[in-house]
């Protein structure tokens, strides 16, 4: 485990697990807080350049997962939905990019912590 935790998510349909770093992180039936855990978890660990796609259901939790990854200085290059999943493609923020650390998400998750 790097970092103190680690999340092995799976989809409650089992349409697959979230894999290494930099490919995708599935959360669809994960709650609060452990979804923005390990959205944070996954996003701290990524190289910069690198993208991670995000699966959830929640449009309140994909709102606070935008904040999340737009308050660290991340950039969402991409949203899709297909059916009731939305998927949130996160690309980690360059070497020397500004971070934020002021967003309702992080301090919802710090204050959960």
């Amino acid at each position: 485990m790097r970092g103190g935790m680690d999340f092995a998510v799976q989809s409650p349909d089992g349409e697959g697990t979230m894999g290494k770093a930099g490919d995708r992180l599935n959360l669809v039936g994960v709650g609060w807080p452990i979804c923005l855990m390990a959205c944070q978890q996954r996003l701290s660990h990524l190289a910069p350049g690198q993208v991670v796609a995000v699966v959830v259901e929640d449009p309140e939790m994909a709102q606070a997962i935008r904040q999340l990854a737009q308050g660290q200085g991340d950039r969402i290059i991409g949203e899709h939905r297909q059916s009731r999943r939305l998927r949130l493609d996160i690309q980690k923020h360059a070497d020397g990019a500004v971070k934020h650390d002021n967003t309702n998400a992080s301090k919802r998750l710090k204050e959960a912590l």
